[in-house]
Parts: C-alpha cells; sequence; structure tokens
C-alpha cells in the first residue's frame, strides 16, 4: 500500500493498493456465490428477527442533551474541563479557553500562547489553573514537545528531540508524558527537567494516568502499572489501541479505537483484570466519566454509556448530529463537552434519562447518482435505535409531486434497541434533469422527533457507475501518480477538507 497527502488550501490523502483476484475459476465463482447468498440470508433473518418491541409511553429522556456549541477552532485533538472553563487544543489552532460561565452559550475563545518555539499546535492538554500541560507529537509539519502553559505568567517549553509525545498525565510534582517506544518519561512539573523514564515492558506507549499512586500506561493493547519509582507492577490485554484512559474509583474505563470500549478493575494494580469490552459503531478516541455515565467520542458521534456496573455497561444515549470527527471528549459539573474537528458542543448529562435514540444510515442526505427517465432504481437507508427504550417510527413521507414510492413495511414500526430497520424507496424520475426530494419520518425519539433523508438524483459531475476521470499528481516524494498508471490494481480515493 502506498499513501501520500497533498497539502494546499486543503489535504487530499490517495490510496492505491493492488486487490487480489476472487478465487479464478468455476470453484472460487461456486464458492463467491454461495457466501453471498449465505450473507442475504443471514441479513434476511437479522431483519426478521429480533426488532419487534412494544413502544412504552414515557416520559421519554436523554442521557445526553445538547445545550451549546462553542465558538469555531482548527482540528481539534484534546478537551480537559476545569470548573468554568474548557480548554481546548486544536492541531491547527494551538492552544485556547472556552469560557462556561453559561455553558448553553460557551465561549468566546481566548487563545492561550504557547512558549516559543512552540508552533501554534498541540495534540493533548491537562490541568487546571494557574498551570496547564500540553503535549504533541511530532509529524511532517509539527515537532514533538512538552509545554507548561501558564496564562499571563511564565510558561516552560521542551523540545521533543528525538522523543515522540503523546498522552500526558501529572501527579503532585511530575508529569507522566507517553512516548511510543521509548516507554513514558517523568519530567519536574514545574521545569520540565528530566526526572525518570519507565521502559519495562513497554513496547508502544500512547496513553497514560495517575491514580493512588499508581502510573496506569495505555502501551498498544494493554493496560500497564508502574508505582513511583517506574516498578512493573501488573498488567492486562485488551482488544484494541489504547488511545486514552479515564479512571473512576477502582475502574479504569479505556478507549480502544475501533474495538470501541474496555472497563478494567484496577483495585489491586498487580493484578488488574478485565471487566468488559465493549465494540462501538464508530471509533473510541477518548473517554470522560460524569457520574454514572461513561461519555466516549466516537468519530461519528458522542456516545454515553451507563457504568453502574462498571462489567456490564448499557448505552444510554447518543448523539450523531455533531459532526463526524469526535475526537476528543471531556465530562464534569454534570455536563460532557465533546470535540468536533471545530467546535465544542455541551451536553448536560443525565444517567439515569431513559429514551429511544434514532439514527439514520446514511445520515441526512443520499445521492443515487444517474438515473434515466422512466427507469426505476430501489434505495434502502436504515432506521437504527440507539437508545434504551423501543423506538417507534409514526409516519414515513415523501415530498409532495417526488417520483418516490416508499417500498417497504409502512409505519407505524417498533424497532427494539440496538436493532435497525430497513426501509426502501422505489426512485423512478421522468426526465434525465437533476432532481432532489426530502422524505420525512417522526419517531419518539425525544430529542429527534422528525428527521429529514434528502434525496438527490442525475446531480452535476460524476455519477454512480460513471468512468473516473484520469489524474496526474506528485506524492511527497516527488513520484507522479496517475489513473491511468494504476489500471489493473484497486485505487481508493480518500479525500480530507481541512480549510
Amino acid at each position: 500500500m502506498t499513501r501520500w497527502m497533498l497539502r494546499w488550501t486543503w489535504a487530499a490523502a490517495w490510496v492505491a493498493a493492488s486487490c487480489g483476484g476472487g478465487g479464478g475459476g468455476a470453484g472460487g465463482e461456486g464458492e463467491a456465490e454461495a457466501e453471498a447468498e449465505a450473507e442475504a440470508e443471514a441479513e434476511a433473518e437479522a431483519e426478521a428477527e429480533g426488532k419487534s418491541c412494544e413502544p412504552g409511553s414515557g416520559p421519554f429522556g436523554d442521557a445526553l442533551v445538547q445545550t451549546g456549541v462553542g465558538p469555531q477552532h482548527n482540528e481539534i485533538q484534546d478537551v480537559t474541563w476545569a470548573g468554568d472553563t474548557v480548554y481546548v487544543c486544536g492541531n491547527l489552532s494551538g492552544l485556547s479557553a472556552v469560557g462556561l460561565a453559561d455553558p448553553a452559550v460557551p465561549g468566546p475563545a481566548m487563545p492561550l500562547a504557547l512558549p516559543s518555539p512552540a508552533p501554534n499546535t498541540c495534540n493533548h492538554v491537562i490541568g487546571d489553573l494557574p498551570a496547564l500541560w500540553v503535549s504533541n507529537h511530532a509529524d511532517h509539519i509539527h515537532p514533538s514537545f512538552v509545554a507548561r502553559v501558564v496564562p499571563g505568567g511564565t510558561s516552560v517549553y521542551r523540545a521533543g528531540g528525538t522523543r515522540n509525545y503523546e498522552g500526558i498525565a501529572r501527579a503532585t510534582d511530575l508529569v507522566y508524558v507517553a512516548a511510543h517506544a521509548d516507554g513514558v518519561y517523568a519530567l519536574d512539573a514545574t521545569t520540565l527537567d528530566d526526572v525518570d523514564q519507565f521502559t519495562t515492558g513497554i513496547t508502544n506507549a500512547w496513553s497514560v494516568a495517575f491514580a493512588a499512586g499508581v502510573l496506569w500506561v495505555g502501551d498498544q493493547d494493554a493496560l500497564r502499572a508502574f508505582d513511583a519509582a517506574g516498578v512493573a507492577l501488573g498488567s492486562v490485554a485488551v482488544a484494541g489501541l489504547v488511545q486514552d484512559i479515564a479512571i473512576a474509583g477502582s475502574t479504569a474505563w479505556l478507549a480502544t479505537g475501533s474495538s470501541g470500549f474496555a472497563s478494567v478493575d484496577i483495585s489491586d494494580p498487580a493484578a488488574p483484570s478485565l471487566l468488559a469490552q465493549r465494540d462501538t459503531p464508530g471509533s473510541a478516541l477518548a473517554v470522560g466519566v460524569e457520574g454514572s455515565l461513561l461519555a466516549v467520542a466516537d468519530w461519528d458521534g458522542v456516545r454515553a454509556y451507563s457504568i453502574e456496573d462498571p462489567a456490564a455497561p448499557v448505552l444510554a444515549g447518543a448523539e450523531t448530529g455533531v459532526g463526524d470527527r469526535v475526537l476528543a471528549v471531556a465530562a464534569g459539573g454534570g455536563y460532557v463537552y465533546a470535540g468536533e474537528w471545530r467546535r465544542v458542543y455541551a451536553f448536560s448529562a443525565d444517567g439515569a434519562a431513559r429514551g429511544p435514540e434514532v439514527r439514520l444510515e446514511p445520515e441526512a442526505q443520499a445521492n443515487l447518482g444517474r438515473v434515466d427517465a422512466g427507469v426505476a432504481r430501489d434505495f434502502r437507508f436504515a432506521l437504527r435505535n440507539e437508545g434504551t427504550e423501543c423506538l417507534e417510527v409514526g409516519s414515513l413521507s415523501v415530498e409532495s409531486g417526488a417520483p418516490i414510492t416508499i417500498d417497504s413495511a409502512t409505519p407505524p414500526i417498533a424497532i427494539a434497541p440496538g436493532e435497525f430497520e430497513f426501509v426502501t424507496l422505489m426512485l423512478t424520475p421522468s426526465s434525465d434533469s437533476p432532481g432532489e426530494a426530502t422524505v420525512t419520518f417522526t419517531t419518539n425519539d425525544p430529542d429527534e422527533p422528525s428527521l429529514d433523508l434528502v434525496v438527490q438524483w442525475n446531480q452535476p459531475g460524476l455519477g454512480v457507475g460513471d468512468p473516473a476521470v484520469d489524474f496526474v499528481l506528485p506524492d511527497e516524494d516527488g513520484a507522479i501518480w496517475s489513473l491511468a498508471g494504476c489500471a489493473g490494481s484497486c485505487v481508493v480515493f480518500a479525500y480530507f477538507a481541512t480549510a
């Protein structure tokens, strides 16, 4: 696999890869057909079983209710909460403070200057006034560093050099910084001078947390414990990459990327034990605890889980209408703050709330590509219930005059928690002209009683099934790539807007 990135006012990433043949020959085709039939049968069974439920009368509540949206930042990487302030780390906007005197109206953002020669960037932030600590990993633009920032006072900068700093945690007089294969560095919390280095058994340290005299290290797919002298105490393996750690009492909650999140009993640091591992629809990148709720930054939204029993976390609510790059989360004071690339979203947190939570897949818009006049094309979208009570779809309607009919079960549709239901639409345009129509449905979701899906067809530009336009572009190493030059290979194009 070859990967490269081009940067102008936006950034684009291309990935080219050779795709292997599918078994070649009658035997391979037969196996593929049998596999496809089995998948279709399993899908049909999944659609038919376990999805019905009896809608309750409520009243329903939501574990997360959006109360406010903060000012704009640039590529939010981390957030931390301290009283009436959220501190925000932006990959391209540096460090800033967002006031929370009124959580319903966060902001404005007050930049906090990082000490020279730090660039205007940061990846992790911890602390409370009068001091904050920032760590930054190296990439092809930014260097690695650690900084102690005192707004209005003297700040300290420590260049990482060959070290690649990641997560950061604080004890009374020390800060601990994960540094991948270099293990964990203990630095003086005031001067940032080296005090110690922990490497025993560590292969790839990503995250750190400190509690009750014990340092916890997220080391690739394991959680490791060290005492204050750097002596290894115990460890436990988990699925996925441990990217964040939140400690609440005797439980450590871990964000483990594409493997979801995990809970670990840390009452005995010499023998930590895995309590639960839960997958999530997105990629769990950060976690925070507020009362009996675990908040998870899950890339395509923020999700809340009831953790009264750490061995059996239960989904209590999900908010997926806040963008698709939720990388950071902080919790405290009855609120959850989610950092979504550009903005910080504030949610009131209620661990006792129960109710349905609707999720539309795809969200908000579907482009069906080119559809010839008089030709019928069907399209399925999914309604998923990510809540704790039965979701009822009370009505489903198509914009008046649109060439779309509903070709599936008609409402009311009842969807059990954790389940989904497909809805099939049939589009038969009367002309080849561009078209657009809105499909609206109502639900008993307390904060999303009505949702719209915009369906488009024959829009300008390439449509589904059209030949791709050839390109010729250089990568960062100066090599020239073109679509024609990749003939015979599988080419995947991914676009990331950062302007």
